[in-house]
């Protein structure tokens, strides 16, 4: 037989996934043409790996994701924040709350058994305007605690649905509060001690520009329509007569009213 006389045809360059390393020492060949990806894919690719990075995510995110995962972070990262303040268990913050309110709806009457509690409880939930509201934000508490999602948002609408109370993520309210009638909002970093009271239509919050608000002292009253802003101290067993707006520190066992709050002297604290 006899042999095709002209150049030899070139062979096909085997595929880079198959084709056999390369021995040390020679030069690295780009693959042909034909199995390189098209430029625009390339940089499509390399535009979702960038919006991918600055999501935090390792390449399941496209770009269009990015601003939800940016806003869940924020979420966990608010949880977390809350979930390391020292808040007190449920059932000891809820037993202080109702021992609390129901001497002051029966003139001091304590409860004795086990099941005059629930009754207590109960009863409580149904008469008060807001106990259930407070129950709801100790729900909201305790699950920030222990570092469950979901059920404080739950919690908190549920509270501002029943007795318009909105306490903030960052407030730390100590065992033992009252809240006669509800539509409270607290926020920013305050703390409130045991055994006080606040009144309806109350602000307890932040100045413009400062996340320090304020603090008050174990027995405080905080009369109906009062404001009480920044980083500002309520004394033990002081009072804040309704519609007072506070913005400085008020002594242990004073009585403030007014706007701007001062001290007021022989007069006697509000029980309404």
């Amino acid at each position: 037989m006899k042999k095709r006389v002209g150049s030899p045809s070139t062979p096909t360059p085997a595929h880079p996934r198959t084709a056999e390393p390369a021995s040390r020492g020679a030069a690295v060949v780009a693959p042909p043409a034909q199995w390189r990806r098209p430029r625009a894919g390339r940089e499509r690719d390399d535009r979702n790996d960038a919006h991918a990075r600055d999501a935090g995510d390792t390449g399941a995110s496209t770009g269009r994701y990015a601003p939800a995962v940016k806003r869940l972070t924020r979420r966990v990262r608010r949880a977390r924040s809350a979930a390391r303040l020292p808040h007190p268990r449920l059932k000891e913050a809820v037993l202080a709350d109702l021992r609390f309110e129901y001497g002051a709806r029966t003139g001091g009457r304590r409860i004795r058994t086990r099941a005059g509690l629930v009754r207590a409880f109960w009863r409580m939930v149904w008469e008060s305007d807001a106990f259930g509201a407070l129950v709801c934000y100790r729900i909201k508490a305790s699950a920030q605690r222990a570092g469950i999602p979901v059920v404080p948002r739950i919690a908190h609408r549920i509270a501002m649905s029943w007795a318009q109370v909105s306490i903030g993520d960052p407030v730390l309210v100590r065992p033992g509060v009252r809240l006669p009638h509800g539509q409270v909002v607290i926020d920013g970093f305050v703390e409130i001690e045991s055994g006080v009271a606040i009144r309806p239509f109350v602000t307890i919050g932040l100045k413009e520009g400062d996340l320090r608000g304020p603090t008050i002292r174990a027995n405080a009253r905080i009369g109906t329509g009062a404001k009480i802003i920044g980083p500002v101290t309520i004394g033990r067993a002081a009072t804040v007569g309704a519609n007072a707006v506070v913005l400085h520190d008020v002594a242990p066992g004073a009585v403030v009213a007014g706007a701007p709050a001062r001290p007021v002297a022989g007069t006697d604290r509000a029980t309404t």
